[in-house]
C-alpha cells in the first residue's frame, strides 16, 4: 500500500496558466492510465480555493482575484480525461476546502453535485 501526492496549482487567469494546468493533466492523466500510477484505483481529492462571499463564484486565479461560476471552474479543474480515472475506484472522496459562500449558494452548491454524481 502506498500514498502519492500529486499538487495541482492552477491560475487560469492567463493562457499560459491554462496551458501549464492542461499538460499538468495530460501528464497526470498519462501517468494514472498507462503509467507508473495505473495501479492506483483509490483517490482523495482534496480541492482549497476561495470563493466570492456574496454569489459563492469560484476564484481562478491568486489573490482573491478573477472569479467564475463555480459549474465553470469546476470544468476547467476537473476535465474528462481527468475525471475518468475517478470512476474507477469505489472509495474516491473530494473534500472541498473552500472558505466562502461556495456551498451556501444553490447554484454553487448544484456544480458540486455535478461533478461528484459525473
Amino acid at each position: 500500500d502506498q500514498v502519492v501526492l500529486i499538487d495541482l496549482p492552477f491560475d487560469f487567469n492567463t493562457i499560459e496558466g491554462q496551458e501549464d494546468y492542461e499538460t499538468q493533466i495530460g501528464t497526470l492523466a498519462h501517468r494514472l492510465g498507462a503509467g507508473d500510477l495505473a495501479k492506483f484505483d483509490t483517490f482523495a481529492v482534496f480541492l482549497t480555493d476561495h470563493s466570492d462571499p456574496v454569489h459563492g463564484d469560484l476564484h481562478y486565479t491568486v489573490n482573491n482575484k478573477g472569479t467564475d461560476t463555480t459549474a465553470e471552474v469546476l470544468k476547467l479543474l476537473f476535465p474528462p480525461q481527468l475525471t475518468k480515472f475517478f470512476k474507477c475506484g469505489k472509495q474516491n472522496t473530494l473534500t472541498l476546502l473552500i472558505c466562502g459562500a461556495a456551498i451556501a449558494h444553490t447554484e454553487a452548491r448544484k456544480a458540486f453535485v455535478k461533478v461528484v454524481n459525473s
